[in-house]
């Protein structure tokens, strides 16, 4: 799968666990289905989360003629997370059984709707306000096929007319209090040629910080540092497993979730 289908290097309270064989079966077992090769592919790449090709050609009741789908589950034997979250969403709105919920906000839904076909499901969209569903695609593999990210030419990047912070500055806010700044300085010292080994202490600061966003915060900017500096010449090894060591510690399971997918990209980087 060459396709990138996920966006990696967000903070992202929907990526699950690797996916495993055991995950798999008991997930399957529970529902009394098998999930289509293309949607397990899929999660074998990343096990759920927000998605990079996030828009799906649509004309509903949108203008442009697009439904935006942000992420679609994954796979987790705990029933409060990923697609074994249907059996209660299913009830809770209404919705027509032998389907399984793959994306969602309680008004509008997709899924996987094994009514017609039991081997290969198709994937289905339904409004619950306006009492409506349609077949998006015959198949997961081309609704998979058709996904787009529509073109826009802002980029989550730092833009210039926001805030700059000096090192001295820098330090001072990230040993404060005020979380705007905080995240301002993280997105500005991320996102231009700062030390990384500087930046990297300033990140223990702030992981140890009461608010779980601003941490959140320090945690993909800590991603992207393992991602985009780690062949810097220089650069503290020791301290990003220092950081990615707190961040595993943290009480707030989301944090820890993503603390071990930034583990993953730093033994892929040292291998």
């Amino acid at each position: 799968m060459t396709q990138t289908y996920w966006t990696s290097d967000i903070f992202d309270e929907y990526e699950l666990a690797p996916l495993t064989d055991s995950t798999i079966q008991g997930v399957e077992k529970q529902l009394n289905i098998r999930f289509p090769k293309a949607y397990l592919d899929l999660l074998k790449v990343q096990n759920g989360g927000y998605l990079h090709l996030n828009q799906f050609p649509y004309a509903y009741e949108y203008e442009d003629g697009s439904l935006p789908i942000d992420l679609l589950y994954g796979l987790s034997l705990d029933p409060s997370e990923g697609v074994l979250q249907s059996s209660y969403l299913i009830k809770e709105w209404d919705l027509p059984s032998q389907i399984v919920l793959l994306s969602g906000d309680g008004s509008t839904w997709v899924a996987l709707d094994y009514r017609q076909n039991q081997s290969e499901p198709s994937v289905a969209f339904f409004d619950i306000d306006l009492e409506f569903e349609a077949t998006l695609a015959e198949s997961f593999d081309e609704f998979l096929s058709k996904l787009y990210k529509e073109s826009d030419d802002e980029e989550d990047e730092f833009e210039e007319d926001q805030i700059e912070f000096s090192y001295e500055q820098g330090k001072k806010v990230f040993s404060g209090h005020n979380i705007g700044k905080i995240s301002s300085a993280l997105l500005y010292f991320i996102n231009t040629d700062s030390d990384t080994n500087w930046l990297l202490s300033q990140l223990k600061k702030v992981v140890v910080k009461e608010d779980e966003f601003i941490v959140q915060d320090a945690a993909v900017t800590l991603y992207r540092i393992i991602d985009k500096r780690f062949d810097e010449e220089g650069i503290n090894r020791e301290s990003i497993q220092e950081v990615i060591d707190m961040l595993k510690n943290h009480s707030d399971r989301a944090i820890q979730n993503f603390s071990k997918k930034a583990q993953r990209l730093f033994d892929e980087k040292q291998a």
